[in-house]
């Protein structure tokens, strides 16, 4: 079988040590949505700059309880003793680029900032080896999962297909690209799938992969072992807890380094491989679906980013795209549920906590103290066991989108004690 060198050159570049945690390094750094013309031939000796963090302790208990494979590999079902590695499917160095999270949470119907890359549904195992060439380097990977043909329709047959001269695709058409809608996705049944390894194009081609049939529970014999090479159509589907989200995101983003025109009209050897393989055209086509801009109205949608009081000191992010500012009014490091400081008498504006509780009265027009929102025709919803302040139907869409002279510097949060606005 090939190996990789493990020597200390493998991690440096033109002589400079590099640290694969420091994600300001040039050779860390991302690009928004990656560049695709970065795809070449693997470099000389291996190139393994880039391996992300190991995956946090928590997810790995949480994998374990769920997995099929009982932690051995899924590709070859080896034994956890021969070396194996818990290892993202969908790579958590994509949370470094904000308009990808902010697309994916959109299209897959999820609230901004609920994409967790570090679910038990996005980490599988597999031996150090093929983790070592799936993750890395990120320009230049090996291999990815494909799930099943009728899974991967199920969520391409939720998208709009458009030909070359961007009209929709009549039947029997070969699409050119897709377009899809939030929240548009197939209600799956069950909790595992069945996934195969596909080898990226020109990668691979010198490697032997073995398998073990069966779970071992004796030791192994040769008639146990079926060894498979290039292209490896022989390595059996694999049961796995992975979510096909996932899988279909990463394959989709690895056939995107290739380059969407090589692969659909351009080198004629990436397309011979790519047409060769009809499954992959559609797994191109949703990457580029969930990946693409936001429509102008999904800053209109509470649902996606719901409506807090602007804190001043925060700004919202714009997606470099469509250069149109996303609802959201707080920063990415701050939970817009959490105060931002209880204790100051005032904030950076002036206002105290009694000026706050008193703008509120005033502006929901409802004319009550402090001490009776309380009462009876005024509700209250729990958050993280704080109570937040809200009037009738009318008064409380007022307060959400701060009506009055002035909109106060935060939310207004009665603490535990029900004793104190902050």
């Amino acid at each position: 079988m090939s190996t990789q060198s493990t020597s200390s050159e493998d991690y440096s570049c033109s002589g400079e040590s590099i640290d694969p945690f420091d994600s300001n390094h040039p050779e860390n750094r991302l690009e928004c949505l990656e560049d695709p013309n970065a795809y070449g031939p693997p470099a000389p000796g291996g190139d393994m700059v880039g391996l992300g963090p190991p995956v946090p302790s928590v997810s790995r208990r949480k994998v374990k309880a769920i997995d099929p494979c009982q932690g051995r590999c899924l590709v070859t079902n080896a034994t956890p003793d021969s070396g194996i590695k818990y290892t993202h499917c969908l790579p958590t160095h994509l949370s470094e680029d904000s308009n990808m999270i902010r697309r994916l949470e959109w299209y897959w119907g999820l609230r901004m900032g609920d994409l967790n890359l570090n679910t038990e549904h996005n980490i599988f195992p597999v031996s150090a080896q093929l983790s070592a060439m799936h993750e890395c380097p990120r320009e230049a990977p090996s291999w990815f999962l494909v799930p099943e043909d009728h899974i991967v329709d199920m969520f391409f047959s939720r998208t709009t297909t458009f030909n070359m001269v961007q009209d929709p695709c009549k039947e029997g058409e070969i699409p050119c690209y897709s377009r899809t809608w939030r929240g548009n996705l197939p209600e799956l049944q069950g909790k595992t799938f069945k996934y195969r390894l596909v080898p990226m194009y020109i990668r691979m081609e010198g490697m032997a992969l073995t398998y073990i049939r069966h779970p071992p529970i004796r030791r192994p014999k040769v008639s146990d072992v079926t060894v498979d090479v290039y292209p490896f159509n022989n390595l059996p589907w694999v049961t796995s807890h992975l979510d096909p989200k996932f899988v279909i995101m990463e394959a989709g983003r690895k056939l995107g380094k290739i380059g969407s025109y090589d692969l659909k009209w351009g080198n004629p050897l990436a397309k011979k491989w790519f047409d060769g393989r009809p499954v992959l055209r559609p797994l191109l086509l949703l990457y580029e679906a969930w990946s693409a801009p936001m429509p102008s109205e999904a800053d209109q949608d509470f649902g996606f980013s719901p409506p807090v009081v602007s804190d001043p000191l925060f700004s919202p992010p714009v997606d470099s795209d469509t250069s149109s500012p996303t609802a959201h009014l707080h920063s990415e490091e701050v939970d817009p549920m959490v105060p931002c400081d209880p204790d100051p008498v005032k904030d950076s504006d002036g206002w105290d906590h009694s000026a706050i509780a008193q703008w509120s009265i005033d502006t929901s027009g409802q004319g009550t103290s402090l001490d009776s929102f309380s009462s009876e025709g005024q509700t209250a919803t729990q958050d993280n066991d704080d109570q937040i302040m809200d009037s009738d139907e009318d008064s409380q869409f007022d307060f959400m989108i701060g009506a009055g002279s002035r909109t106060p510097p935060r939310r207004l949060i009665l603490s535990k004690d029900g004793k104190h606005w902050y």
